[in-house]
This record gives C-alpha cells, structure tokens and sequence, in this order.
C-alpha cells in the first residue's frame, strides 16, 4: 500500500512539473510580446530572448547589413506592425509555443511558433517558425 501511495504522489508530481515548464515556455514568450508591445521592437525583444544559436544566426545576419534573411518583423508578422491585435498563445508540444495574432486594421489574421528551450524556468526562444520556414536556417541559408 505504501508503494501504490508513493508512485501516486511521484506521478502527480511530475505531472505538475511538467505542467508548470509548459507554462514556463508560455510565460516567456507572452513576456516577450509584451515587452515588443511597449517599447514596439519585436525583432530587438526577440534577440534578447534568443538562445545561444539564434543570437549566433542573428550575428551572421547583422554582419551581412538587411540584404539577407528576413525583411520584417517576425514577431508581429509585418514590416509595418500593429501593435494592438489580439494575441491568443497555444502550447504545443515539443518545446514549441504557437501565437495567433488576429486581424488588425491593416493585417490578416497570422501566426508564428516559436521553439525554446528551458533549463529549469529560464526558457530561451532557439527559433521562430514562419509556415514552414526556420528564421534561424533561412539567416544562415541566405546570409551565410
């Protein structure tokens, strides 16, 4: 009895756990916009919450100037963003987050998911998913 009693609390346990770094990836990537939205820099918030590879990918692209890579903000899917649309945020398994942006005035509807990576609650955007691009191949693609 005392077995069963203890397996079931270690698999509440980890269920919580893995509850709580879903939220974690979450939590980090609405932070992110709602650090885009106030200072309106999606690319320049998503640098600073990039891993060690997508900071490298974005280092070959600024040493190449804007003629390679992408053309408009990523993070709000525009070269002109609109900084008011609704956002809706969506786990998705594999460390990925999904973000819906609503229509806007100028915009339609559109999303971008975003792979991390978390070592404990310290979560890091390592790329962003256009469709079905990777920002971080397309800059070391066409950059590189």
């Amino acid at each position: 009895m005392k077995c069963l009693t203890l397996a079931i609390m270690l698999s509440v346990c980890s269920i919580t756990t893995a509850y709580a770094a879903s939220d974690q990836q979450v939590e980090t990537i609405k932070a992110l916009y709602q650090q885009a939205k106030a200072k309106q820099q999606g690319m320049e918030m998503l640098a600073k919450y990039a891993d060690s590879s997508l900071a490298q990918a974005f280092k070959v692209k600024a040493q190449n100037g804007e003629v390679c890579g992408t053309d408009h903000d990523v993070v709000w899917q525009s070269q002109d963003p609109e900084y008011d649309r609704k956002l809706t945020f969506t786990k998705l398994g594999n460390n990925r987050v999904k973000v819906n942006l609503a229509k806007g005035q100028w915009h339609e509807p559109s999303s971008v998911v975003y792979q991390l990576k978390c070592k404990g609650n310290h979560c890091q955007v390592s790329d962003v998913i256009e469709g079905r691009n990777s920002l971080k191949q397309d800059i070391l693609d066409e950059c590189s």
